[in-house]
């Protein structure tokens, strides 16, 4: 469902007719990104092994630089990948209280570790100098929504709950205009809130075949 489908759904359930547009597209096309980001945010509370908004980006260490700027679009960091060697090793999180030792002193764990700082990745490896190495470090990341603008623009969320952007949007006109039909959107909102989580929950390990194409981001 694209924005020019919720625009005149969320109509329809506010006016019962699908051209009133008393709900003018500015404030209408606010709350409708307003109710899509708030889904996204629910699902990327619960949502398990599914990546949300997943992507993948490398970048090349540098000979000796611990520090890597994240991409500026990244939500939630999933996963950290060091290449060692031909192959990439999955990084863990350094956990602060279980070093006695300065890391920039000479801290060098037998696999992988990563750190975060701001929006900084810090790598720590076995070896006692970092090697220069063509897109040595992997991750998986979760991006930032794309808000809706263009007609034709769709919410990258499961089909079933692009009706919680109708429900929620549908909610605010009336809470701000003082229409009674505001506690059923409430209630309407509310359970699907509930579905949603259980969906992505337990949404399966295996990644997504077609959303969209993954992309490969240098960073």
């Amino acid at each position: 469902m694209n924005l020019e489908n919720l625009r005149s759904s969320v109509r329809f359930a506010v006016f019962g007719d699908s051209t009133d547009t008393s709900y003018g597209d500015t404030d209408l096309d606010r709350n409708i990104n307003l109710w899509y980001k708030t889904g996204i945010a629910w699902a990327l509370q619960i949502n398990g092994d599914w990546q949300v908004n997943g992507e993948i980006a490398t970048a090349s260490i540098v000979a000796n630089q611990r520090e890597y700027a994240l991409p500026s679009d990244t939500l939630k960091l999933n996963e950290v990948y060091i290449k060692t060697s031909t192959e990439y090793v999955k990084a863990i999180q350094r956990d602060p209280k279980n070093i006695s030792v300065e890391p920039d002193g000479g801290y060098y764990p037998d696999t992988p570790e990563f750190d975060l700082m701001d929006e900084s990745l810090f790598i720590y490896l076995p070896e006692n100098t970092i090697k220069a190495v063509t897109n040595g470090i992997k991750i998986h990341y979760q991006t930032e929504i794309t808000e809706l603008s263009a007609d034709a623009d769709a919410p990258n969320l499961i089909e079933p709950f692009e009706r919680l952007l109708i429900t929620g949007a549908a909610y605010e006109y009336c809470v701000a205009n003082g229409i009674s039909k505001a506690e059923q959107f409430k209630r309407d909102t509310a359970e699907l809130k509930n579905d949603l989580e259980l969906s992505y929950s337990t949404r399966s390990t295996v990644r997504r075949i077609k959303i969209n194409p993954q992309v490969d981001n240098n960073y």
